[in-house]
């Protein structure tokens, strides 16, 4: 398979997965009973990180941001409560960012959210988890002491 043919496929499939979430919402709305997904399989693992393969995945700390880095290409982003940048010259240590800048970076893209929080942190990550971001990165960033 060549290249532009395995980017084909994937997008494809990008969007078959996407038209699948809106049909699942469709049939919630309408009150129709939902089999449950199982998650964490292998293909859902494999088959995520192949859709970010060969990509930039942007930082962002806002939906203009997220919306810009999707116009420029960018296959997901990264929602920081600072840029680390601006993380260095404070002089201190991220946080994760506020749920609602991530529930409206969610809802004005259409490429994968992904969200930190701090390490050992598990109610943190189960907040992002409960808002449904694509992937949660479980880091701290280091600065100079």
């Amino acid at each position: 398979m060549k290249l532009l043919d395995s980017y084909v496929f994937l997008e494809r499939l990008r969007e078959l997965i996407y038209e699948l979430l809106e049909y699942r919402d469709r049939v919630k709305e309408d009150g129709g009973e939902i089999i449950p997904i199982r998650r964490g399989t292998p293909l859902v693992k494999y088959g995520f990180i192949s859709m970010l393969k060969g990509g930039v995945i942007m930082d962002v700390t806002n939906e203009k941001q997220a919306e810009i880095a999707e116009d420029a290409g960018a296959v997901g982003v990264m929602v920081l409560d600072k840029l680390p940048y601006d993380v260095r010259m404070a002089g201190g240590v991220a946080r994760t960012a506020d749920l609602n800048v991530i529930a409206s970076v969610m809802n004005s893209i259409t490429i994968p959210v992904s969200a930190k929080c701090r390490i050992g942190h598990t109610e943190e990550a189960r907040l992002l988890e409960e808002i449904g971001v694509d992937l949660i990165d479980e880091s701290e960033v280091l600065t100079s002491c």
